[in-house]
């Protein structure tokens, strides 16, 4: 951010020139409060430096009484730009991420040489936004000296001030009177964002010192210093492009200081044409401290806090861009700086041993202009000088003085790499090297390099001259042509073409836009019109054409277009409104070749007789309503009419109507035609109640029109029960403990299970239910029987038979195994003859039966011992048929 160091300042340099690297940490306790530092480049310097000074040589015990911190003092000819070019740029710039979504913004300036930054936000402020030239390009290239140089964006109040109030523009009043100071601002104002009369501060120093601007009409401001009264400090100059802005301030004969405006070089005359600073200058212009009396050499070195971009107090901010600030104090401080390059110091004193200095010093404290520097008037290369000419025994130069001017390098430009790129030409090639310089006041012409074509309205050429160390800005803007790549008329809209021989095509160059006929921009209206407003709205509102639009060339690229071009819509169909019993405001509407602007707005309302349908909500359509043509078509009809519904008939009697307001119809007292939406409330008469499970007490229909008459009316009314049903109450038991609550609706089921000592005839069904049917209940699904007594398992025994499948202990505990048609079965162990009357068998099976479980006629008897196989029962039963046969004959 600053430079303290010329160009040619080595390593070395920097040690000896400040009195702090000793001491010091260049990094130490240096608050960024968590932002990214942007080292750049180091550069040529546009201000003679004095850094070899020592703070205690630069100010008075006075002077420093009040500073709180050694910080950068702006007296050892710091030069402050946001540019690489021929100015040297800063060594950081302190930045974060802005809030807004805007980029990065400049919250310090800051010199690792001095440890501590040295401008900053103010609390609760915000400072400058960091773009590029123009507000395009890349800022981290230009950061590092190979872009076109970046800026900073004020408006919305953002600026910067110093830590503290020890930055004073000049080392003295002393100091101002004999060496002068000059201030340059590289600045970028539209015309737009300068109100008339409006003041602009763009450096406050806060003792009384305001440079800025101020609006005048036509693109036109006034420049210089606005702290001066009534203007007078004021030079007018045009707006709407970037350009140098310098103040000189230099002493008077009559003990005051002067001052001149310039831009880019050329002196400007100040309002009242005369230059004479004022001496009763306010001290508080600024706010933050002023000068002591003492007129403008006072105000120049008074201390206080610099403000960058408003003035002291935060207001009267500047609105546009900033690409640099110079701050240069010639020589002439009574020292040689040897280190710095001086030869010589036209304040040095003789008589303490120096060496007649003062009578062979040009005003640049050499001899002879250094390397980098060309002298002026550009003839005059070495100062002649005699004794006696003027005073006896004094050396006194002959006019005219030697003054040397920095020589510009071109090299640095913010343009120079356009030249590479094919974008811009110059006539002096030679001076694009690095080691080349140009003169000071010497020109250079800039075109543009084929394709490229200049804006229109610009010189094909532009001739920037080197003034001090500065190129003149360039303000030539080379862009190809729009449409160089093809396309043509093809990127307009669909429904509009160019008016003329065709689209623009030189950079900044605009083409009218037209609808093509029959489409047409919409209406501008917000309500129904008649026809008459129609067609005065369609032509201009405010001097404003709606069907032309203007696209400019801007960069090789055609400006996109917001002109909205649509096709009438056709005439309404007569026969659909009539059946919705809808009325048109504007007859026109409804004839068969109508062609109605897009945006057109009709207004429909209801036939008399008729009312708006309502909504299944139960609102009703809004009667007027609006109907617009969206181009080729009209939107969906927004109202639908109907005539009044026929009377409601009268219902059964266990329901009980009311119409809206309470009126009851019956079959004695029957209702008129209703409207459309009146609402017909069903309840049910006293007596009857909804089924179970419709918790509703009344439903509401609608009237839908005579057309479609009511809407659904789905509530039901029966009548209820309200005792139990008649059931067996020796089989059958209600379930649960509680008993309902009558009456019950129809519907309602009241479940029932077998009691005690019974149990389902099905095993399957173990609940039933006696269903509420229209105030009778049904009967109840469910059948239950007597159950068996436990299994006596002595019968086991008699049969000699075991259980399969079901174990003793089941058979005596579980009441599952005692239901009615339970069964299992019996069979013989082995070992034993199963016998049973009518034949053999060895299972059997077991069922309770209502109560009595079935006899047991199985019957397994043991086998005979000794007998093995097969042969037992053959003898047995050979014994019985002899015994038999003997029985029957005997």
């Amino acid at each position: 951010m600053f430079n303290p160091l010329p160009a040619a300042a080595t390593s070395s340099d920097l040690d000896r020139a400040s009195p702090w690297r000793d001491s010091v940490d260049p990094m130490q306790d240096v608050d960024l409060g968590g932002a990214a530092f942007v080292e750049t480049g180091e550069g040529e310097g546009v201000g003679s430096g004095k850094s070899g000074m020592k703070s205690a040589e630069l100010f008075s015990p006075a002077q420093t009484a009040r500073c709180t911190s050694e910080v950068l003092n702006l007296v050892e000819g710091a030069v402050l730009t946001t540019g690489s070019g021929s100015a040297p740029p800063w060594r950081s710039i302190v930045t974060a991420e802005d809030e807004g979504g805007s980029g990065n913004r400049v919250v310090a300036w800051s010199d690792p040489f001095y440890a501590s930054p040295v401008l900053e936000e103010r609390e609760g402020k915000e400072g400058p936004l960091l773009s590029s030239a123009g507000g395009t390009g890349d800022i981290e290239e230009e950061s590092k000296g190979q872009g076109p140089g970046m800026w900073l964006s004020f408006g919305d109040g953002r600026f910067l001030e110093s830590l503290s109030d020890c930055t004073p523009l000049a080392a003295s009043a002393e100091s101002a009177m004999s060496q002068g100071l000059r201030l340059s601002f590289y600045v970028d104002l539209d015309s737009s964002a300068a109100p008339i009369g409006k003041r602009q501060v763009i450096l406050d120093n806060g003792g009384g010192l305001q440079i800025g601007v101020t609006g005048l009409s036509e693109g036109r401001g006034r420049f210089g210093v606005l702290s001066v009264g009534e203007g007078l400090g004021l030079a007018e100059a045009c707006l709407g492009h970037p350009f140098l802005l310098s103040v000189s301030f230099r002493g008077d004969e009559s003990g005051g200081v002067s001052f001149e405006v310039r831009k880019n070089g050329v002196r400007l005359p100040l309002g009242d044409g005369n230059s004479t600073f004022v001496r009763n200058l306010s001290t508080k212009t600024g706010g933050g401290g002023g000068a002591e009396e003492g007129g403008g050499a006072a105000v120049l070195s008074a201390l206080g806090r610099l403000t960058l971009g408003c003035n002291g107090d935060g207001k009267d901010c500047f609105r546009g861009q900033k690409g640099g600030l110079g701050v240069s104090d010639r020589c002439g401080d009574g020292t040689v700086q040897r280190e710095d390059g001086e030869e010589c110091d036209p304040l040095e004193e003789t008589a303490a041993g120096g060496n007649g200095g003062a009578n062979l010093c040009g005003c640049n404290c050499q001899s002879q202009c250094a390397p980098g520097h060309s002298p002026q008037p550009a003839h005059v290369t070495e100062v002649s000088v005699s004794c006696g000419v003027i005073t006896a025994g004094e050396w006194t130069p002959i006019p005219p003085p030697l003054s040397c001017r920095r020589d510009c390098a071109v090299s640095s430009a913010p343009w120079a790499k356009d030249v590479a790129a094919g974008v811009i030409k110059v006539n002096k090639r030679e001076l694009l090297e690095a080691a080349a310089h140009m003169k000071d006041g010497e020109r250079i012409s800039v075109s543009c390099e084929d394709p490229m074509q200049p804006s229109v309205g610009q010189s094909p050429a532009q001739s920037l001259l080197c003034t001090d160390g500065v190129i003149e800005p360039l303000t030539l803007v080379c862009s190809p042509e729009c449409g160089s790549g093809g396309g043509g008329d093809a990127a307009l809209a669909e429904g509009t073409s160019s008016a003329g021989a065709g689209l623009a095509r030189s950079n900044r160059e605009a083409t009218p836009i037209m609808c093509t006929k029959p489409a047409a921009p919409p209406v501008f209206e917000r309500a129904a019109t008649t026809k008459e407003e129609e067609e005065r709205s369609t032509e201009t509102t405010s001097g404003v054409d709606f069907g032309t639009e203007k696209i400019s060339c801007d960069g090789g690229l055609l400006s996109s277009s917001a002109l909205k071009c649509l096709d009438p819509c056709p005439g309404l169909n007569a026969n659909e409104l009539n059946a919705k019993h809808l009325l048109v405001n504007r007859q026109e509407a409804l004839l068969p070749f109508a062609q109605m602007p897009a945006g057109s707005t009709l207004s429909l309302s209801c036939e008399t007789g008729s009312e708006p349908r309502a909504l299944a909500s139960g609102e009703r359509l809004q009667n007027p309503s609006s109907l617009t043509c969206e181009g080729d078509g009209w939107a969906a009809l927004p109202l639908e009419c109907a005539e009044f519904c026929l009377p409601f008939e009268p219902m059964e009697s266990q329901y009980r109507v009311q119409v809206e307001g309470g009126r009851e119809i019956s079959e004695e007292s029957s209702s008129p035609s209703l409207p459309v939406g009146t609402v017909v409330s069903i309840s049910c008469a006293p007596g009857f109640m909804p089924p179970f499970g419709d918790e509703r007490q009344r439903e509401e229909i609608l009237c839908l029109g005579k057309e479609r008459g009511y809407s659904e009316n789905t509530l039901i009314c029966t009548a209820p029960c309200n005792s139990l049903p008649d059931y067996d109450k020796m089989r059958l038991k209600l379930t649960g403990d509680s008993a309902p609550i009558f009456p019950l609706p129809h519907g309602y089921k009241i479940p029932f299970e077998c009691a005690a000592g019974f149990s389902p005839s099905d095993p399957q069904i173990s609940e039933g239910f006696a269903v509420c049917q229209n105030g009778a209940w049904t009967e109840v699904s469910l059948e239950c029987e007597g159950a068996c007594a436990a299994f006596d398992l002595k019968l086991l025994q008699e049969a000699h038979a075991v259980l399969k499948g079901v174990s003793e202990k089941q058979l005596e505990e579980d009441p599952m195994w005692r239901r009615h048609g339970t069964e299992f079965e019996l069979e013989c162990p082995a070992g034993t003859a199963a016998s049973r009357v009518g034949g053999q068998r060895q299972t059997e099976t077991v069922q309770c039966v209502n109560g009595e479980w079935s006899v047991i006629t199985l019957d397994c008897a043991r086998q005979f011992r000794g007998m093995e196989g097969g042969g037992a029962y053959p003898f047995l039963l050979s014994l019985v048929f002899v015994w038999c046969t003997r029985e029957a004959s005997s």
